[in-house]
């Protein structure tokens, strides 16, 4: 019988440890204040979701781990959207999990490489672990970016707020001096001035991504 509720099915590692989730739950897009979906919505690539009717019911998983964290709004040649995939997994042994409900059930599964491959498992492995530390590196650094252009959001609406009364000069000056500051922080982690590399260098987190994009090939 089709299920009331929403259903999830997890994969895992031998060991238990959590690689991806995926629900039978569809995400909505992003509405504004009218309540009308929003035409300036950030683009994100929708995660795929689980069937739940009655029968026979198919799910593909991509053997990756999640994606790095993105940078909304983040595009141009010099942008990282489209490369932050999330590491193909090793061969080896691996679970899944379906949980409907109250009631789970776990299946051991293997994932072996194409006979044709000639490089060694331990191989296999190292280049993962090292994709793994690059995708937790770029989601740190666009992390990083996500809060300094949060707080400097912030600032400049203290600054608006006090328009026009007594503190306004001096949290004015303070806020010029605190987003200048942060400025110089963000420009060394995202070249946010020009899509052209020409004109431009890449920054920190377009080379993260990048490294990743040519290790895995």
């Amino acid at each position: 019988e089709k299920p009331a509720g929403d259903i999830e099915l997890t994969f895992r590692t031998a060991k238990g440890e959590v690689i991806k989730s995926f629900s039978s739950k569809i995400e909505e897009t992003p509405k504004d204040e009218t309540g009308i979906t929003s035409p300036f919505a950030p683009e994100e690539k929708k995660e795929p979701h689980l069937t739940k009717e009655a029968g026979a019911n198919r799910f593909v998983w991509n053997m990756r781990y999640p994606d790095a964290t993105k940078v909304p709004g983040d595009k141009g040649r010099l942008s990282t959207d489209g490369i932050t995939t999330g590491p193909l997994v090793p061969p080896g042994a691996y679970q899944v999990t379906l949980k409907v409900g109250d009631w789970t059930q776990t299946q051991t599964f293997e994932i072996r490489k194409d006979p044709r491959v000639t490089t060694s498992d331990a191989d296999l492995v190292a280049q993962f672990d090292f994709l793994l530390g690059v995708r937790n590196k770029l989601s740190e650094t666009h992390e990083s970016i996500n809060k300094i252009r949060n707080t400097k959001t912030q600032v400049e609406e203290w600054i608006k707020r006090v328009e026009g009364q007594a503190s306004a000069k001096a949290i004015g000056d303070a806020g010029k001096a605190l987003k200048e500051k942060l400025s110089a922080i963000e420009e060394e982690l995202i070249q946010a001035k020009a899509a052209d590399p020409r004109s431009f260098p890449s920054r920190l987190n377009a080379r993260l991504a990048i490294l990743g994009n040519l290790m895995e090939s």
